[in-house]
């Protein structure tokens, strides 16, 4: 009879894990459905689409060091650096692929410093990451004096981030096609799969022959360049640099990737959990919005979703290690 009970205990502790986020996100819908008459339409499922696009991009970043056993708290500053430095070298007669290109590079120098002071000099990588974005915030004022940058911006550019291909917005399929360009690179690949096994135990993948080290530098520095992307996209949508451009896709990326993990995989960060995790801090966003809410509100809920989705998925992998041993 204890047996039976011990199952039935794991059967609850199983479904929550797995099944959990989804069902709060259904009935989440539900509500906002019944709510708002607005919230179903086509049009509005588009812009919650197209809304997630950039917090998408961002997010997958993050997953990736964290899949690798690391963190990056400085995604969201180079945002606003790489749109920054795109906008101001298009304000001044730059090309749009040459000033593209630039643009991504402080995400992919910014990745590989983040890597040399949490590899190589010892430096957690919280603590290292946290104060990068303090040094990347400071640098985008100094260069921009708190002002935005529009100035003479080409059309054609911002296609990249408003415009539209055969009715679906341009920035949505961006995010698609990355989604499986980066999906294949994580599960296809042996440099994919060898993140996913430093991220699991690093001193196992040492001892298999894995340079851990390279490893999570390589993570860094894609997390840096998707966090680069996105501020150079979001530029091109917003029509400006914007030095706090990237400030609230922070909270956001954190609360989608920890999401991520309690969908399906049991505790272990994988991006199409972070992409569903985007979609249910998108239409959160959306329906709040569509119902009125004060941001405070909104600030309050996305902190008590991200406690109950590393909740869920600290039962997950409680829950894997306690019936996987035996």
């Amino acid at each position: 009879m204890g047996t039976e009970q011990n199952k039935r205990q794991y059967d609850w502790r199983e479904l929550l894990a797995r099944y959990g986020t989804i069902f709060g996100f259904f009935t989440m819908c539900i509500i906002f459905a019944l709510l708002s008459d607005v919230f179903l339409k086509y049009n509005n499922i588009l812009n919650i689409l197209l809304q997630s696009t950039m917090l998408a991009i961002i997010s997958f970043g993050l997953t990736i060091v964290i899949i690798s056993g690391e963190f990056d708290a400085s995604l969201s500053s180079i945002v606003a650096l790489s749109g920054v430095i795109t906008t101001l070298l298009l304000s001044n007669g730059w090309g749009i692929i040459p000033a593209f290109l630039v643009g991504l590079l402080p995400g992919i120098v910014i990745g590989f410093l983040n890597a040399i002071a949490v590899l190589w000099l010892g430096v957690s990588s919280f603590i290292a990451t946290l104060g990068m974005m303090s040094s990347v915030t400071g640098i985008v004022y100094m260069i921009t004096q708190g002002r935005s940058i529009w100035q003479s911006i080409p059309e054609d550019y911002l296609w990249l981030g408003r415009g539209y291909f055969m009715g679906i917005p341009v920035p949505v399929i961006t995010l698609a096609l990355l989604f499986l360009l980066l999906w294949f690179f994580l599960t296809q690949t042996n440099l994919g799969r060898k993140m996913y096994a430093v991220g699991g135990n690093a001193e196992a993948a040492r001892l298999s022959g894995i340079n851990v080290r390279k490893i999570r530098m390589l993570a860094f520095i894609i997390g840096g360049f998707l966090a680069a992307l996105c501020g150079v996209l979001l530029a091109s949508r917003l029509g400006s640099g914007q030095p706090t451009a990237g400030g609230t896709y922070f909270l956001d990326a954190i609360a989608a990737t920890f999401l991520g993990q309690s969908i399906f995989s049991k505790g272990k960060p994988h991006l199409t959990g972070t992409l569903i995790g985007v979609l249910i801090i998108g239409t959160m966003n959306n329906g709040f919005v569509l119902l009125g809410m004060s941001y405070y509100i909104q600030d309050l809920i996305k902190g008590l979703v991200i406690v109950l989705a590393v909740a869920v998925a600290t039962i997950g992998a409680k829950n894997k290690n306690q019936y996987t041993v035996k």
